[in-house]
């Protein structure tokens, strides 16, 4: 009796599943709208100013920190790639977030003279390492560099028009996958970015703000920093989202690597909202529906018609991906491989969620 319960309340819950998975689809974008289009009515980035509507205003003075914990590997070549792009009265300035790696003081010490300032400051997250930096700050604007980011040569330019319209407090750029075809679950990566570009959500690759607005609206200590902090530029009709300049960011090429950072970015979107008083998505609580199914083909092979709900949403995740496959012509592999993807993906929502209610994890590690 107890099993036939438990055998029709699954069926029940994949089934819903399996509603919201195939209705989710078909809410998806336009496949037309690509990420190399003008996004004037997306997200906000307008075309720049023709040239007979007067000369240029002189652009605002910039602030470019860039925070590193133990990304010594990448530092130098971030740095590299940031100093063509500043004038005169710009500034470069590095923050180690008390690095622990052995190369840590010979890479800083080898910075001396090239940037304007070397901070060091003890380890406390992102948020400590960006709030030393506009400490450090007299520029109007400051612009937030990641440690294993590259940035174009005239990447201020296009950042400060934005500035242009006093309404705007911040800019997000989303980044390009840097190695698209490193492996099958980085081309799907090139997909799903491709996509949050339609639907933006925060990076932190490469962001800048007012640095009025961040001595205002400080980063706080969480998992994601610049997510907690967009969620509050938004509340006041503050940011926006662009595409340009063009930059990049490395995806992991093993399914292993990106359960890893999808847990660890899901976590970070809950300590946001958490800190902002908003609620946490229900989608989330699907993803352990959809886990706790798809486990039952491993923990009840006893039983063969309690696999039917596991399989109702493995089918539903097919489904999905064949119609994606088509919408969005991805080649056959990832169209193949995307019930996998979702899969984990479920999994490293089910993971953050418990982690997040019982406690499990600091808050910015």
């Amino acid at each position: 009796m107890l099993l036939s319960g438990i055998f029709w309340g699954a069926l029940i819950l994949a089934l819903l599943c399996v509603v919201y998975d195939l209705l989710d689809a078909r809410g998806w974008p336009n496949p037309e709208v690509r990420l190399g289009r003008r996004p004037d009515s997306q997200d906000g980035e307008k075309a720049p100013a023709s040239k007979d509507e007067g000369p240029a205003a002189e652009r605002p003075s910039v602030t470019v920190v860039v925070p590193v914990y133990n990304d010594f590997d990448t530092l130098t070549t971030t740095v590299d790639s940031i100093l063509p792009g500043l004038e005169t009265r710009d500034s470069l300035i590095v923050v180690d977030d008390g690095s622990t790696a052995a190369e840590a003081g010979a890479v800083l010490a080898g910075l001396e003279g090239k940037v304007h300032r070397v901070l060091c400051i003890e380890h406390a997250g992102k948020h400590a390492a960006v709030m030393a930096g506009c400490s450090a700050s007299d520029a109007e604007i400051l612009v937030i560099v990641d440690a294993d980011t590259c940035v174009p040569a005239d990447f201020l330019a296009p950042l400060c028009a934005q500035f242009g319209d006093p309404e705007v407090l911040a800019v997000d750029v989303i980044p390009k996958v840097a190695n698209p075809e490193a492996s099958l679950w980085t081309r799907l990566a090139v997909f799903e970015r491709e996509l949050l570009s339609i639907r933006p959500t925060s990076f932190g690759a490469l962001f800048a703000i007012r640095t009025e607005t961040l001595r205002a609206m400080p980063m706080r200590a969480c998992r994601s920093p610049q997510f907690e902090l967009d969620l509050r530029l938004k509340q006041v009709n503050g940011l926006r989202f662009v595409t340009k300049p063009e930059v990049h960011s490395v995806e992991p090429s093993t399914l292993r690597a990106t359960y890893r950072r999808k847990r660890r970015w899901i976590l970070g979107m809950l300590q946001g909202l958490g800190l902002n008083g908003l609620p946490i998505p229900y989608t989330l609580y699907l993803c352990v529906v959809e886990t706790v199914l798809c486990a039952l083909i491993l923990l009840a092979p006893w039983q063969p018609r309690m696999l039917l709900p596991a399989a109702l949403v493995l089918g539903a995740w097919l489904v999905k991906s064949l119609w994606l496959g088509r919408r969005y012509r991805l080649r056959f592999a990832e169209a193949a491989a995307y019930p996998l993807y979702m899969l984990v993906l479920a999994a490293a929502g089910t993971d953050a969620l418990v982690r997040h209610r019982l406690g499990f994890s600091s808050a910015w590690r």
